[in-house]
C-alpha cells in the first residue's frame, strides 16, 4: 500500500498553514481509489519548545534523509522513498510530487 508521510512540528508556522489549508485531505480525496488506496500518516515531531514528542516520527524523518519542515514523503509498501518534498507546497505541487512517485 502506498503511503504519504506528513511531518510537522507545533512551532512550525508553514506546517500550521499547510494543515489549515486542507491540501492533504483534498489531494487524498482526488487520488484515492479502492484499487489504489493511499494511507496518510501524520507525525508531529516537536512541541512548541522544540522537544521531540514523536520518537517513531523522528526516526523516520532521519531515515528518509529529511532536514526541513514541513516534509512530505511518498513511500511504497516496503517504506522505500518514492518522492519527497520539504517546505510549503500547493495542491498542484503535491500532484506533481505524486506523479514523480508513481514513475519510480
Amino acid at each position: 500500500m502506498r503511503r504519504l508521510f506528513v511531518f510537522s512540528a507545533e512551532w512550525c508556522q508553514v506546517c500550521k498553514a499547510l494543515e489549515r489549508s486542507g491540501i492533504i485531505e483534498k489531494f487524498a480525496s482526488e487520488v484515492w481509489t479502492p484499487a489504489k488506496p493511499l494511507r496518510i500518516e501524520r507525525h508531529i515531531l516537536e512541541n512548541k519548545v522544540g522537544r521531540i514528542i514523536d520518537r517513531r516520527g523522528d526516526t523516520l524523518f532521519k531515515r528518509f534523509g529529511l532536514r526541513a519542515l514541513p516534509a512530505l514523503v511518498f513511500v511504497d509498501g516496503a517504506n522505500e522513498v518514492l518522492a519527497k518534498h520539504e517546505g510549503g507546497i500547493t495542491l498542484a505541487g503535491l500532484h506533481k510530487l505524486y506523479e514523480r512517485a508513481l514513475k519510480t
